[in-house]
């Protein structure tokens, strides 16, 4: 067994003063909460006193190694390696390129047969307290600071800089992302600060300099995809994103001026599939109380992920269990014809705001027939439950910014594939369903919508599957009745998606999907209420949104399929009706 042991002069007293002077003594110290946690390794806060003032710093620790790290690479001729260690070599690159990073403090590698078999890394915080996504991703908290129009260009002029610096060193990293960079707003020189984290898959060296014919597949296009696909929901103008390209293409002036023809191929349409649907006519409108997934973090508590936000309403409640939220009998049980017995659905108040109780909506499923095995299996993953299918779409849902259901807690217990019980808690969605809107519009013609609302409905409706389509997502119960209504504070009207326990993602015959997701929702638009005009509209709003163009014969083609399945549906229903009535009778 052999031990590797560096620390940063520096810090050695002061870690030797907290009996932090060997590898043992990193992988078994007392730490806070920790902030991330996988199978063998976690990273956990830790608070020393450095000069006599405290001063915080995140431990990495990797209990063991796994193979693919410690033994794959020696059968490609290269020794196995740890995290941490090369986290360790891409800190010290990056500190003599000058670009601002973690502080690297100590590393430590345990290693049997030339094999790494644990390792940690210890680095100090780095001084800001935001990410960028806490600035620009809608969701989470925002900082005291207001972002306005003159701070957001500047963000992302110098933005455009860093990634200037990146390239200008040779580095290629895979990781880059909104949640990786942290942001504080300019001070005296009237830059922003940066200081990257995570960059353990960082590597440096050999990628070939750019040139303006090579704007098609350069370096520059895939950080700047890779930041924008970080960054969902987003709400990037083009003003911005030329702010980035202008910081990036500026920098490299000054650089090597020898090199100014460079800014001549500067052009945003270079960069129009990376940049994708930018304006906010082609976003579905989000909600006043939105929260990002990323924003609550999910812990693992006897086998049941639990939000950590409501974790102590679920604990009163006896929902943090699999056994009590199988045993839970309080909420009121919600039946419908056509459920089947190996489903139950239960409506319950949580404990918090006395006045106004958090309403949640308790899924369970208990052995699922071999049928609906073999589909979960085939549709979605082979060891995960029905529960946790919905728990996944909706956190899905919510980082391309379609409003959906949230979930708060998820349990299962499985014995191989087989799944034996499941359970998912789910936040109510506000509003009523469309279905229930257009029936009571139907009723009272007074209370139908304005033609302004109508309008606004589709375009939301348009957006919601259109950013549902491209990314691959189909919901497979389309019906309005799973989309529900309701306004922000402002009067903007929301569009929320719900029940998405049988939705699938990269179906091969993605065609046949599309047409039925549009038909289950032209069927369930009740007429004369919806006009032909409406569906066209909608149609129309599709396509624009998802090919950037609107082709007339294609709009006509697909209008006609999704007729032709509409009307498949309701010869569907209605034979399934009429042997209903002929099983009572």
């Amino acid at each position: 067994m052999k031990t590797s042991l560096i620390i940063e002069p520096p810090y050695r007293e002061p870690l030797a003063a907290a009996g932090l002077s060997d590898v043992d003594a990193f992988l078994h110290v007392a730490a806070g909460a920790p902030t991330s946690r996988h199978k063998h390794r976690e990273t956990v806060p830790l608070e020393l006193s450095i000069d006599g003032a405290p001063r915080w710093f995140y431990l990495k620790r990797i209990f063991k190694v796994p193979p693919r790290h410690a033994i794959a690479p020696w059968l490609k001729g290269r020794p196995g390696f740890s995290q941490p260690w090369l986290e360790w070599t891409a800190l010290g690159k990056l500190a003599e390129a000058g670009i601002p990073a973690m502080k690297r403090v100590a590393v430590g590698e345990r290693r049997a047969f030339g094999c790494p078999t644990a390792a940690f890394l210890l680095v100090e915080a780095v001084p800001a307290e935001h990410a960028l996504e806490d600035w620009l991703v809608p969701g989470f908290p925002r900082p005291l600071t207001p972002l306005t129009h003159r701070l957001r260009h500047s963000l992302f002029r110098d933005l455009g800089r860093l990634f200037h610096d990146l390239r200008a060193a040779d580095f290629d990293w895979p990781d880059i992302s909104a949640k990786h960079i942290f942001a504080e707003p300019p001070m005296a020189d009237g830059h922003w600060q940066f200081w990257l984290i995570d960059v353990e898959r960082m590597t440096g060296g050999s990628l070939a300099p750019m040139t303006t014919n090579e704007l098609g597949d350069n370096p520059l296009r895939q950080m700047l995809r890779r930041i924008l696909a970080s960054a969902a929901p987003r709400a990037v103008s083009r003003t911005e994103i030329l702010a980035f390209l202008s910081g990036y293409w500026i920098k490299s002036l000054f650089a090597d001026p020898r090199k100014a023809w460079r800014a001549q191929g500067l052009r945003i349409e270079d960069h129009a599939d990376v940049i994708g649907a930018i304006d906010d006519a082609t976003s579905p409108r989000l909600p006043d109380a939105f929260e990002h997934p990323r924003s609550d973090i999910m812990v693992r508590r006897r086998g049941v992920m639990l939000s950590r936000r409501h974790a102590s309403a679920l604990q009163s409640a006896g929902l943090d269990t699999i056994d009590g939220a199988f045993t839970y009998a309080d909420g009121q049980k919600l039946d419908k014809p056509g459920l089947s017995r190996h489903r139950q659905r239960f409506r319950a108040k949580l404990a918090g705001n006395a006045e106004s109780p958090r309403v949640v909506y308790i899924k369970r499923f208990f052995c699922p027939p071999l049928s609906e095995q073999l589909r979960r299996m085939r549709e979605f993953r082979l060891a995960a439950g029905t529960a946790q299918r919905e728990a996944y779409y909706g956190e899905r849902l919510a980082q391309l910014g379609v409003p959906t259901i949230r979930c708060i807690a998820a349990g299962q217990r499985m014995t191989g594939i087989w799944e034996r019980m499941s359970y998912c808690i789910l936040e109510e969605v506000p509003g009523e369903s469309l279905e229930r809107l257009a029936a009571r519009a139907a009723a009272d013609t007074s209370g139908q919508p304005t033609w302004p609302e109508r309008k606004e409905i589709i375009r939301q409706l348009s957006c919601i599957a259109a950013r549902l389509h491209a990314d691959g997502l189909f919901h497979r119960d389309f019906y309005l009745s799973h989309l529900f209504f309701s306004r922000n504070a402002d009067g903007g009207i929301v569009v929320s998606v719900i029940d998405l326990a049988r939705m699938i993602s990269r179906a091969p015959s993605a065609r046949r999907w599309v047409v039925k997701d549009l038909a289950a929702l032209d069927y369930s638009a009740p007429a004369p209420l919806v006009t032909r005009a409406d569906r066209m509209r909608f149609l129309y709003d599709y396509h624009r949104i998802v090919y950037r163009t609107v082709h007339r014969g294609s709009i006509r083609a697909l209008a006609a399929g999704v007729r032709r399945r509409a009307r498949r549906m309701a010869l569907h229903d209605a034979r399934r009706a009429k042997t209903e009535r002929a099983t009572t009778t």
